[in-house]
């Protein structure tokens, strides 16, 4: 049987060994091993405990083999080294060592960044809590300046009133401004011209007309404190003029568009009018035109017997040309019967240069005494 040299010590072993007689390291590959400490590098960011138990394994496997002596026979088998080559060795316990420094280094970096996040937040979330507690104050501070501005609205003193908003207005990282905005325009809406003038021109009139006449104060007019209502009346009362001049002009413009709207209005319904007698008038000479179209283009419009003045007798009728072409030559012909029905001969007559939609009064002669029946036979023409 030929012997297969040792990978770590490269004497002689017999194939079947799974030892190495010479050196002790087993001679089967431990696949687990470099397995395990792949597993190991990738789990680094997610799992740094488990990287890091292995690293420090690995360095005290290392340190172990090379400190130890009682454990330096099992730790080199472990760790697949060998004395009796000594290069090999040096560079295995390098490359485990680099291997072990990596998984200890990447695991502690992990648990920094980790230690660092949280610190981060918990910063952020005392952040928070302070901007949330500063908010509520400001909130707080606006609703009590708020409070302060309408309880002087309320006495009427206003200039206290407008202080107070002021105050308010200075008051940072307040989140229901809106109450000092909406309490500072109808300060400044109660005595504006043109803010009162366009309440004025909204009016109803009867509503304007007994502030125009009588003084009577509109409902729109109350601002929700009488020191601004009173406001407001006196400043409404400097805009009356103007304002009965604008409602003038616009009642003028809505009636000249309420008019033209009406006229608008009739002229479409007189176009739809006329649109439908064009509509029916066209219906009415498709009916015809297709009554026209389904006549024949030569047609017996009646027939009848008649006797001549010397005993004769005909067969006397109208053919009407239902077509725009003329025909230079027609004829109608009709099969003649006796009292018993049998038939006795024939009468035909014809005519040139039939025109377009022209009639034509024929007299086709019947020379059978015995015949009593006509039928009509056909109308031919070319």
């Amino acid at each position: 049987m030929a012997l297969k040299k040792c990978r770590e010590c490269r004497n002689e072993v017999s194939p079947k060994a799974e030892t190495c007689p010479h050196c002790g390291i087993k001679l089967k590959e431990r696949v687990w091993l470099g397995c395990l400490l792949f597993i190991a590098v990738l789990s680094a960011p997610f799992f740094p405990g488990f990287s890091l138990g292995v690293g420090v394994v690995l360095v005290a496997s290392i340190l172990a083999h090379l400190y130890v002596p009682p454990l330096r026979l099992g730790m080199g088998k472990f760790l697949r080294v060998s004395s009796d080559r000594p290069i090999r060795r040096v560079m295995k316990l390098m490359g485990f060592g680099f291997i072990a420094a990596l998984l200890i280094f990447a695991s502690v970096g992990t648990y920094s960044m980790q230690r660092r996040s949280d610190e981060a937040a918990s910063q952020q979330a005392a952040d928070d809590a302070v901007r949330a507690q500063a908010d509520e104050a400001a909130k707080a501070q606006v609703l009590r300046l708020v409070d302060k501005a309408k309880t002087a609205l309320a006495e009427g003193k206003l200039d206290g009133a407008v202080q107070a908003l002021d105050e308010a207005s200075k008051v940072k990282r307040a989140r229901n401004r809106g109450l000092i905005v909406d309490l500072q325009a109808s300060i400044k809406n109660s005595i504006d011209p043109a803010w009162v003038r366009h309440l004025l021109i909204g009016l109803p009139a009867a509503e304007f007309e007994a502030f125009r006449v009588e003084g009577q104060t509109p409902k729109s007019f109350s601002l929700g404190y009488a020191i601004l209502t009173d406001r407001v009346v006196m400043t409404a009362k400097t805009q009356l003029e103007t304002a009965a001049i604008e409602r003038a002009e616009n009642k003028k413009k809505a009636d000249e568009k309420a008019a033209a709207e009406k006229l608008a209005e009739a002229a479409k319904a007189e176009a739809e009018r006329l649109a439908a007698v064009r509509k029916a008038d066209e219906r009415k000479k498709a009916e015809a035109a297709a009554i026209q179209a389904a006549k024949p283009a030569l047609e017996v419009e009646s027939f009848e017997w008649s006797a001549g003045e010397y005993g004769n007798r005909f067969l006397k009728g109208v053919v009407v040309n239902n077509t725009g072409k003329s025909y230079r030559y027609a004829s109608v012909q009709f099969n003649l019967y006796d009292a018993s029905g049998a038939q006795v001969g024939s009468a035909i007559a014809n005519v040139n240069n039939l025109e377009p939609h022209g009639k034509w009064k024929f007299e086709a002669s019947v020379l059978q005494d015995t015949a009593t029946k006509a039928r009509l036979i056909g109308v031919n023409g070319y």
